[in-house]
């Protein structure tokens, strides 16, 4: 069964998504769309955005729909993402219709008011972290097929990953 998920914040990058399904997404389908009422915040200590709802319809977020990913998409999507997002339906608008799709759905309870005032820019991360969360990525999708089906052990290595990351950056 194929599905369709949209992504808003690091994983409308191509390079990130080929890097966690770890295959050529050619036979991808990528749709450009719109979440209206949100806006994307920049969390504390993160590269990643949280989306947040303001009910204002003139808040746009620029998204991109990615259809025919497989279970094991889905799989890696989600232990990419770890414990920290579930699968859920959004509304978001193509052409001026609005259609249901899903979407990666912060966890609130972990992340609620650990976001900033300022908001995230997707081309602002393109240029500033997109290879080092690339680099990160290759590392951690590495443990996807240890601990595929229990992502909470893989956690303790995620420490590890980013300092071994940003020793190259420095």
């Amino acid at each position: 069964m194929n599905t369709s998920i949209v992504f808003f914040g690091t994983l409308r990058s191509t390079k990130l998504l080929k890097i966690i399904l770890n295959k050529n997404i050619k036979n991808n389908q990528f749709i450009k769309c719109v979440i209206r009422g949100s806006k994307l915040k920049k969390i504390y200590n993160e590269v990643y955005p949280c989306l947040l709802k303001t009910n204002n319809t003139n808040d746009i977020v620029k998204a991109m729909i990615v259809n025919n990913l497989t279970n094991n998409d889905i799989n890696r999507i989600l232990f990419f993402e770890s414990t920290e997002y579930q699968l859920n339906n959004i509304d978001v608008e193509i052409n001026n219709k609005i259609i249901k799709v899903k979407f990666l759905k912060m966890d609130n309870k972990k992340f609620k008011n650990n976001y900033t005032d300022e908001n995230w820019d997707y081309y602002d991360w393109k240029k500033k972290y997109e290879q080092f969360s690339c680099e990160t990525a290759k590392l951690w999708m590495k443990l996807y097929e240890k601990y595929s089906s229990n992502p909470d052990n893989a956690e303790k290595y995620w420490p590890k990953i980013i300092n071994t990351i940003k020793l190259k950056y420095q």
